[in-house]
């Protein structure tokens, strides 16, 4: 797979959904484009199953008409393959939200304006592909690290550095990335720009954040 153009759905904060009228134990492959704008760069294949995951922040338990994520009820669409409706809300003991209950509506010829990514197993009972993302902020909280220790009466330049310059995220990822190579570069639908790191392992990928996605349509 050309790491340089390909597209590839990952979950930073999964919420599992069980999808109750799919049938157990199938696996279905869907065609997802390798670019968007681009057709002849052709496709790559991503796992469709009973259970799938989507990101926490495309669901909320009270919609409004602004909102374009899952909730109650609800329809969207999980890109590249079908409808979805959410049906009951499962919760742990303490009251938090374990997982979800959904049907697919396997026609889908409503369009929903809620279209979210997802990332299924691979096949029952497997979790999918996880990885590591690493994102990177600015080094430094001030423009000019030098003129903010005397404006700020800081002992040393060091105490403006951002504790928050990076941060490591373990998160689930569709399989077409499995088998790159260190310095394969992809953008991570919805997310960013992200490159393989020489810190990858057969057992472990690890990518880095090279430009957000907002940064880079605002370029």
């Amino acid at each position: 797979m050309d790491g340089d153009s390909c597209r590839a759905m990952v979950i930073e904060n999964p919420l599992r959904i069980i999808l109750t009228n799919y049938p157990e134990g199938k696996v279905e492959e869907r065609d997802a484009p390798n670019h968007p704008l681009e057709p002849t760069k052709g496709t790559h294949k991503v796992p469709f199953s009973r259970i799938v995951y989507i990101d926490k922040s495309d669901f909320q338990e009270t919609d409004s008409k602004d909102y374009y994520g899952l909730a109650p009820n609800k329809d969207v669409h999980l890109k590249y393959a079908y409808n979805i409706k959410c049906t009951k809300v499962e919760r742990n003991p303490d009251g938090s939200i374990s997982h979800l209950l959904a049907t697919v509506d396997f026609k889908s010829e409503n369009k929903p304006p809620g279209k979210l990514t997802w990332v299924a197993e691979p096949r029952p009972g497997q979790d999918p592909l996880r990885i590591e993302l690493r994102q990177y902020e600015n080094l430094f909280i001030s423009k000019e690290p030098m003129k903010a220790k005397e404006q700020r009466n800081l002992k040393d330049w060091i105490e403006d550095l951002n504790p928050h310059s990076l941060s490591c995220i373990n998160a689930l990822a569709d399989p077409s990335i499995a088998k790159c190579k260190i310095g394969d570069r992809f953008q991570f639908e919805r997310m960013g720009y992200y490159v393989c790191d020489s810190d990858s392992t057969p057992g472990k990928l690890v990518f880095n954040r090279t430009c957000k996605l907002k940064s880079s349509k605002a370029k």
